[in-house]
């Protein structure tokens, strides 16, 4: 095996964890067992244990899935920009196109959910009501 490679499960989905550098989480329990799981998949257990979401059918989440998570927790109640919203999905493990996050955006505005202010290429968007 390979110095990045690792040889464990996730204990959520039970998929391979292929190598060190994919994102996840270690957790080493004080018995010295050690457990290691997807940073997504403990987001979606997180998601659906604080009844912000229910558990997605599969665990991987669309552009708006997202968008809609960081609603959700409020993320939204300070104005972010494009930049700031991919960071963050980023910062998640997901990699998605800023001119998707745009039309996510633009589509959430349309919806009345998020604020769209400033001018074109400078946008910031804020949470228009609190989620419910």
């Amino acid at each position: 095996m390979g110095d990045n490679e690792m040889a464990v499960n996730c204990l959520v989905c039970g998929e391979r964890i292929s190598n060190a550098n994919e994102q996840h989480l270690t957790v080493n329990l004080a018995d010295g067992s050690t457990f290691y799981a997807h940073k997504r998949c403990v987001q979606a257990i997180r998601m659906l244990i604080t009844n912000k979401a229910s558990l997605p059918n599969e665990l991987g989440e669309s552009c708006p899935d997202l968008v809609h998570s960081l609603f959700l927790e409020h993320w939204f109640s300070e104005s972010r920009t494009l930049n700031d919203v991919s960071s963050e999905i980023k910062r998640m493990g997901y990699n998605y196109s800023s001119a998707t996050i745009s039309n996510v955006l633009r589509s959430f505005t349309r919806k009345g959910i998020l604020t769209r202010r400033g001018k074109p290429r400078s946008y910031t968007y804020v949470q228009k009501r609190p989620p419910a």
